[in-house]
Order: C-alpha cells, then sequence, then structure tokens
C-alpha cells in the first residue's frame, strides 16, 4: 500500500537503492532500480565492462533524491502518484512487456550465452590456475577478458538488427493497410453526387469496407473497361 511512513526511516532507506520506494509502498520502482544496480554490477564484473559501473552513482543519486521528494510532497500529490517500473510510464510497461514476448528468441539466445559465458570463465580460471600451460595459458587469459566483451557486443548488435527488421515490417503493414484503406474510402459508393466530395467514413464501418474491396476494385475496372 502507498502511503507516507517515517520521515527517518525513509531517509535511512533512501540510501541504498530502491529501498526507500519500497519502504513508502512503490513496490515496482523500488525493485526496478534495485534490479538494475544488480544488473549494473554483474555486467561491470562478470563481463568485465567497468565502464557500465559509472552510471551507478547516477541511479544512486535518482533513487535517493526522487525517495526524498515523494516524502516532501504534500499528501494530495502524494497520493496522486503511481507505481511503475524507473523511468517507464504504464503505457511504456505493455510496450516492453510486448517486445520481450516478440524477440524473446533473442532475449532466450541472450540468458544462454551469458550462461554459458559464467560456465567458460569458471572452467578456464580453474585450468588456468592449476595447470601451467605456458603460452596457452596466456591465450586462455585473453580470451577470459576480451570474449565476454565480443559477444555482449554481438548481442547487442543482433538486438538492434531484429528491431530494425521488426519496424520495417511494422512500417510496410501500415503503409499497405493505409493503402488499402484510401482504396476502400475513394470510391463510387462513398462520394456524394451533389457535392463530389467524399463522405465521412466511421471506424465501425473499415471491417466491412475491408471486407469488400475485391468487390470494389472489380466494379471499378469493368467501370473502365465496359
Amino acid at each position: 500500500m502507498i502511503r507516507k511512513k517515517s520521515k527517518f526511516f525513509t531517509f535511512i532507506f533512501s540510501t541504498m537503492f530502491g529501498a526507500g520506494h519500497m519502504y513508502m509502498g512503490f513496490m515496482k520502482q523500488g525493485v526496478s532500480i534495485m534490479s538494475l544496480a544488480a544488473l549494473l554490477v554483474a555486467i561491470g564484473y562478470v563481463l568485465r565492462m567497468e565502464v557500465f559501473l559509472l552510471i551507478l552513482p547516477v541511479l544512486w543519486f535518482y533513487s535517493f533524491f526522487d525517495s526524498i521528494n515523494k516524502m516532501s510532497m504534500p499528501d494530495m500529490m502524494f497520493k496522486q502518484q503511481e507505481d511503475h517500473f524507473i523511468f517507464l510510464d504504464n503505457k511504456d510497461n505493455r510496450i516492453i512487456i510486448d517486445f520481450i514476448k516478440k524477440y524473446d528468441y533473442a532475449v532466450a539466445v541472450g540468458l544462454i550465452a551469458l550462461g554459458g559465458i559464467l560456465i567458460a570463465d569458471n572452467m578456464l580460471d580453474f585450468l588456468t590456475s592449476r595447470f601451467y600451460m605456458g603460452a596457452i595459458g596466456e591465450v586462455i587469459r585473453s580470451l577470459r577478458w576480451d570474449a565476454p566483451k565480443l559477444l555482449f557486443a554481438a548481442f547487442i548488435i543482433f538486438i538492434g538488427v531484429r528491431m530494425i527488421q521488426g519496424k520495417k515490417k511494422e512500417l510496410d503493414k501500415e503503409e499497405k493497410t493505409d493503402s488499402v484503406l484510401k482504396a476502400a474510402v475513394v470510391t463510387t459508393d462513398n462520394i456524394n453526387p451533389k457535392t463530389e466530395s467524399v463522405r465521412e467514413v466511421h471506424v465501425d464501418t473499415v471491417p466491412e469496407i475491408i471486407k469488400n474491396i475485391p468487390d470494389v476494385i472489380k466494379e471499378e475496372e469493368e467501370n473502365e473497361n465496359p
């Protein structure tokens, strides 16, 4: 339940990622902030991409001051606050869920690749620490350092390509739909003989119009070729 609580404990919990939000009842915001912090740490240490750790201070300050600002709000304004995932409103939440469902294959590949990286990293660490391998050991150490970065970069490129392909398909589909609707609207059945203007086509009639498109096209061809 979202409500104001002790200012002292709110301040204390605000010093931890997302805990202040969760204490006041903003569970989605708190969980998403904590999860994002854990993800950044995992990427920074497990995949050895320390640059992502630079985002942690920004995330901490956002979490801290957002909790303090919510605590300082007037009661009326506080009651109007909605709980949603960080940086996203309810509409964006649905978009993210739809995106995951649409690209579930890519997400699954990424999770499998991450698991494989963790297993391989531990196995290579065991081999290089237990056995002397000379030049091969140096190659393995280099792979442990560089391979996660290369795989992560390849995964990002793969996601980007899939998004571009999906967007292109959506645009092509919208373009075809628009052309079909225009062809259906601009017909002799929709033109007022007196004003020669296209009458308004209501949304309820669109399915019927689409259904009758083949007949409309056939009729136009007969009129053009009597």
